[in-house]
């Protein structure tokens, strides 16, 4: 079950960003898209454990005397948010995509074999490092495409330096979060802390914005139609994301939990493609992309039977 929670949260995660996009789109900045996304996850995840607790209260016995490295998750998640955002157009989607996996493999690799964060510790076997070469290997046949550098050659090595240690945080993220999630044995209030820092990061980033004269209060852009209604619900799928990746390390390691996400959002990203849903650009399906699916399963496999 915890593997097909890890791949369901892949899943779930092109299409917050279809959705994120598109909010972009009528906002008219990444980072009021940022903020919206943010707040929604953050009212819904003190929603929900409300309902299922009647208090919004943590357990703070329980967290004494931890280190406070749990409390950045949430620092860690607007950091890649917004690494995404100034590193596409450097790099272009492709690149964007495929630098950051490669950093998502590695770091979660390593925290399982080193046991860092308090994590459960995985021995780096051949068969895992040979699984996730198979990995990445098969994301870079799904993925890639015939796409114009829109960066000059001199700083190229850099950005793509940066985007691997962006998928690099975002890995760490998931195991501060797990091992915070343990710490509190209910998944919302974990997520409600990670959310909370999330959105006093990205308020400290706006407000240096809108100081500086860089950004302006999207106040036109709210004032016509709001439609499409799922733009608005892009924070409630990152809700879910983080409340389910704060369970699954503890029982699956952060190395598989990643690959788990990485196989999920690839088909999923591929079916959105497909059909071109939520108002994207339809690529219809080709052998490549199917060969690449193909080539990720046969990894994750190696690395989990054997």
């Amino acid at each position: 079950m915890m593997f097909l929670l890890a791949m369901a949260v892949g899943m779930l995660m092109p299409l917050q960003t279809c959705i994120n996009t598109r909010l972009r789109k009528r906002l008219g900045s990444p980072f009021s898209a940022a903020f919206v996304s943010v707040l929604t996850s953050l009212l819904f995840i003190a929603g929900v454990l409300f309902f299922t607790t009647g208090s919004l209260r943590l357990p703070w016995d329980r967290l004494a005397g931890e280190p406070k490295w749990i409390y950045i998750g949430g620092l860690c998640g607007v950091t890649v948010m917004t690494g995404n955002i100034l590193l596409f157009p450097k790099l272009g989607g492709v690149q964007t995509v495929i630098f950051p996996i490669l950093g998502q493999i590695v770091t979660g690799l390593l925290i399982d074999a080193l046991g860092l964060f308090r994590g459960n510790v995985t021995p780096l076997t051949a068969f895992r490092l040979g699984g996730a070469v198979l990995v990445f290997t098969g994301v870079l046949t799904a993925s890639l495409t015939r796409e114009k550098q829109q960066t000059g050659a001199a700083g190229v090595n850099l950005y793509r330096l940066c985007a691997v240690l962006v998928g690099a945080i975002g890995t760490t993220q998931t195991s501060i979060n797990g091992y915070f999630g343990r710490l509190t044995g209910n998944p919302f209030q974990t997520a409600l802390v990670s959310s909370s820092v999330s959105f006093l990061t990205i308020c400290c980033i706006l407000a240096a914005l809108l100081v500086s004269g860089r950004q302006k209060l999207p106040a036109d852009a709210l004032k016509g139609n709001l439609k499409p209604w799922w733009m608005w619900i892009g924070g409630i799928l990152g809700a879910l994301c983080l409340s389910a990746n704060t369970v699954t390390p503890a029982h699956i390691g952060t190395g598989m939990t990643v690959i788990m996400n990485l196989l999920g959002s690839t088909a999923m990203g591929t079916l959105v493609d497909h059909f071109g849903w939520f108002s994207t650009a339809r690529r219809p399906v080709t052998l490549r992309k199917a060969a690449g699916l193909l080539i990720m399963m046969i990894g994750a496999g190696l690395i989990r039977l054997l």
